[in-house]
């Protein structure tokens, strides 16, 4: 998997967060469990960037040295939803990771055919794994899924190095829908037309006498 560059530089001490976000600077944090926390901070214009592509693992460059991370919590202002600070967490290459990656769908259902509609119920699923076996996405089959039939994470076919949280096997990824049926409209009667329809077909009964 590749991973989205963030090149940062250490954070100001004299000058505060809310003049950073004027001048288009995210402060953030980089920390691991063991290694001290270090304050950075990173463009917005590069950070919202890296964070709309749905990516959670990128390689920092900071003070000539390469950082793996994923992150770890954003925080957002809370009507512009722009991020305001980013924590980052120090990943280590021989330690596996969770991490959500997006899920394409391969070809289409058979139920199709049979007027089926395709409903997904997940875009992304969480994977475990080492962060050089980490996919950029896991692909789903669907050319076999039948009308009224779902696919589940335990259908997905096995990935080299790549677990699957046990929990998570009995979801639904997607289910091909039967179509609504269409109702039948019913004629409306008014009332009082009823009668009248009934007495303009009755057959007279033989042997009624006749009104002058």
């Amino acid at each position: 998997m590749k991973h989205d560059i963030l090149e940062a530089e250490r954070k100001p001490s004299n000058i505060n967060s809310v003049k950073l976000r004027e001048q288009g600077i995210i402060p953030c944090v980089l920390f691991g469990e063991k290694e001290e926390s270090i304050p950075i901070a990173i463009r917005e214009s590069l950070l919202a960037k890296g964070l709309k592509t749905g990516h959670k693992i990128f390689q920092i460059q900071y003070d000539g040295a390469q950082f793996l991370v994923n992150i770890d919590t954003v925080q957002r202002h809370p009507v512009t939803r722009r991020p305001i600070h980013v924590a980052f967490h120090r990943i280590k290459m021989n330690e596996k990771t969770k991490v959500s990656v997006p899920i394409h769908f391969i070809g289409h259902p058979a139920g199709e055919k049979e007027g089926g509609i395709l409903v997904h119920q997940m875009d992304k699923i969480e994977v475990i794994a080492l962060p050089m076996n980490i996919p950029e996405f896991v692909s789903v089959d669907i050319s076999d899924l039948a009308l009224s039939a779902g696919k589940h994470v335990r259908d997905i076919q096995a990935l080299p190095g790549v677990e699957f949280h046990e929990d998570d096997l009995n979801k639904v990824i997607c289910t091909c829908t039967p179509p609504k049926a269409e109702k039948v409209a019913q004629p409306v009667v008014v009332e009082g037309e009823e009668g009248a329809a009934a007495a303009a077909t009755a057959t007279p009964v033989e042997g009624e006498a006749k009104s002058e």
